[in-house]
């Protein structure tokens, strides 16, 4: 299949883009500007050049360079001291994938070198952000997997150290599904029995009472940290931070593994209080 064809019409991604263009705008990298000093959560999401790269539960596929970058930090009291979302000029690419300008992010090749900061500026300060990350905070991403791809894909060696130091939870995370408020759980039983992974963030963000009206602007990041932060915030609640930190491997020994599919449904209905 060819993900570069030409295409006729714009994409929902491409429409809900430019409505969000006619009023709002990404910030521009200022060399040297003060950062904030006091936080302890940073929740972060990213678009990518490559479209399969966008999806959650693909892990094995290319991971792309970073094309659109949002963060939001928070301290202890969980106030909001600054929020950011940077597009990046191209770095390590020529070409935005086509497919990924249609059904990720609306962002186009040419937009990016119009409106696009210096990407390695924009990545130095954001893990020097990370450098001031108390070890009882934490990174937060929705497909912390997939941000941990992309983010070893995009940064330069120095920038990685930084990144992987920093301690990090995945709300995408499956395990966290049994906090979900029991009427949730129980009229949408069949569908956390059948799904494979994490909850797509929309429908997570919808679960636990999130405004429906900004999960629809699943292609801009900015939208996505917001909701990444309300999904963290209710999980916060519910769970400890042992349960919330992210593991990058954790494989499951071959004897955990269900034997049958009745036995795989009952595994999940323990797994999440179903």
């Amino acid at each position: 299949m060819n993900l570069n064809r030409p295409f006729i019409s714009a994409s929902r991604a491409q429409t809900l883009r430019k409505k969000w263009q006619s009023n709002n705008q990404w910030d521009k990298y200022t060399e040297g500007r003060d950062l904030p000093s006091s936080y302890k959560y940073v929740a972060v999401h990213t678009k990518s050049h490559q479209w399969l790269s966008s999806l959650p539960n693909v892990h094995d596929r290319p991971s792309g360079c970073i094309v659109e970058i949002s963060w939001m930090l928070f301290d202890d009291e969980e106030n909001c001291i600054e929020s950011k979302q940077y597009l990046l000029k191209p770095h390590s690419y020529d070409e935005i994938n086509r497919m990924a300008t249609r059904e990720s992010h609306g962002i186009a090749t040419e937009l990016a070198n119009k409106h696009g900061s210096d990407a390695n500026s924009v990545l130095s300060e954001f893990t020097t952000i990370l450098k001031n990350l108390p070890q009882d905070g934490f990174v937060i991403a929705h497909g912390m997997k997939r941000e941990n791809a992309i983010f070893e894909y995009s940064l330069n060696s120095e920038q990685l150290v930084v990144w992987k130091a920093a301690p990090k939870c995945d709300t995408y995370e499956d395990s966290l599904v049994k906090y979900l408020p029991a009427d949730v759980k129980k009229k949408n039983t069949k569908h956390l029995q059948n799904m494979k992974f994490g909850l797509h963030i929309s429908k997570l963000h919808g679960f636990i009472g999130g405004d429906q009206e900004i999960s629809i602007d699943v292609y801009i990041a900015s939208v996505c940290v917001q909701m990444t932060w309300d999904i963290f915030s209710y999980y916060k609640l519910h769970a400890s931070d042992a349960e919330l930190r992210w593991q990058q491997y954790k494989p499951r020994p071959k004897h955990m593994l269900p034997s049958s599919e009745g036995a795989r449904l009952r595994a999940k209905r323990m797994k999440y209080g179903l």
